[in-house]
């Protein structure tokens, strides 16, 4: 099946981008999107279906999620180094 759509510059740049960080075509880097978004919607479908979850939350671009996150300072010791010491 052909498919012709309009995007974003922005978006195209980035499609772009990305595809030759890959060393794909845009086509495979489409088509991988599509499949990967398809499957995570089905997947949560057959969850809610079978009463597992009770809705299907909302979902954020990862780049959105990303370009807010702050990192939380802790001080004193890693907690992997505490998980050792508790596990003995």
């Amino acid at each position: 099946m052909t498919l012709q759509i309009e995007i974003a510059p922005e978006l195209e740049t980035r499609l772009n981008a990305e595809a030759e960080r890959k060393g794909i075509s845009q086509v495979e880097i489409v088509q991988s999107a599509l499949e990967e978004k398809l499957n995570k919607s089905d997947w949560e479908r057959r969850l809610l279906a079978k009463g597992l979850i009770t809705e299907i939350p909302p979902r954020l671009p990862d780049d959105d999620v990303r370009k807010g996150f702050q990192p939380v300072k802790v001080n004193g010791k890693p907690i992997s180094e505490t998980i050792i010491e508790e596990r003995g």
